[in-house]
């Protein structure tokens, strides 16, 4: 439903501003610096563009609930199906929202603060009727709570699981750790839309300094964990903690950005998860067992 009414947006913003090729016309001799590297502000220079590539490989296979995914597929094909699919995929839901984005400058320009996070209602809503707006909309929001259902349901399972079962309650029955769960996805939620509130970066701000970096720092215990033999439990604890410890300093600002060389936090990140991982699982015993 989100491709759909993606493409729909596409279409109906290019036709109100005098078709597809009149738009980017515009946009190139109104706004060049849109349309070429390193773009407004000159924002993304090499290393900034070769961060974002670095950070969406690192961070995606980590969504908690991608991977619960993976685990309850009907068989190997399917898998092999959602990887050769999802590519193109995310590039066109991608690209749809961005070009609208940059067409928005040609209709609303000197957006500040988080007014640019509702370009795209206000475009779709200055070339097309109300209603189309809200069918719009309402596919945004399908593919919003697809995503939050499954990462509230992830989380809560593993609060349940890993903290509450493990540490408070031992011989909690499987219908006592169902309400617990229950209990959790309504917390987290509230949680969620506290900090929605409240927060005063963008979503773009949101996305790549906190969501995607923080999941990025459990790559190299992951792959680790599967396909070194020589890593345990230390080197991947460390690597989680020492991982995180930098990402911290770098968003509280107790770390300069200048450390990062003109790349994203996560660049530096990663280095220092990999590197404790190697250094941590070498200098500690060998795992004995699978798990260990």
């Amino acid at each position: 439903m989100m491709l759909v009414t993606l493409l729909a947006a596409v279409g109906i913003v290019s036709a109100g501003l005098g078709g597809f090729t009149e738009a980017n016309t515009r946009l190139a001799e109104e706004f060049p610096e849109l349309v070429s590297r390193p773009g407004g502000l000159d924002y993304f220079t090499p290393q900034i563009w070769l961060s974002f590539m670095l950070l969406w490989l690192f961070c995606d296979p980590m969504f908690p609930q991608l991977f619960v995914r993976f685990y309850g597929a009907r068989d190997e094909r399917s898998i092999k199906l959602s990887m050769v699919m999802y590519a193109p995929i995310t590039a066109i839901i991608f690209i749809c929202p961005v070009l609208i984005g940059a067409w928005g400058n040609l209709q609303f320009p000197g957006l500040t603060g988080s007014q640019p996070d509702q370009i795209l209602p206000m475009m779709v809503g200055e070339f097309a009727p109300g209603w189309i707006l809200g069918i719009m909309l309402a596919g945004a929001f399908a593919a919003l709570m697809s995503t939050a259902d499954s990462q509230l349901l992830v989380l809560s399972s593993m609060l349940t699981r890993d903290v509450y079962k493990k540490w408070i309650k031992r011989d909690a029955s499987q219908t006592h750790e169902f309400i617990v769960g229950k209990i959790l996805v309504v917390a987290l939620a509230l949680m969620s839309l506290a900090i929605a509130l409240t927060s005063v970066e963008t979503l773009f701000e949101t996305l790549t300094k906190t969501t995607f970096t923080g999941l990025a720092v459990l790559f190299p215990t992951t792959v680790a964990a599967l396909y070194w033999k020589r890593a345990n439990k230390w080197g991947c604890m460390s690597s989680i903690v020492a991982g995180e410890a930098v990402y911290m300093g770098f968003y509280f600002k107790v770390l300069p950005a200048s450390l990062a060389g003109g790349f994203l936090p996560v660049v530096p990140v990663m280095i220092v998860a990999t590197a404790a991982l190697f250094a941590v699982s070498v200098l500690t015993s060998p795992r004995s067992a699978p798990g260990g």
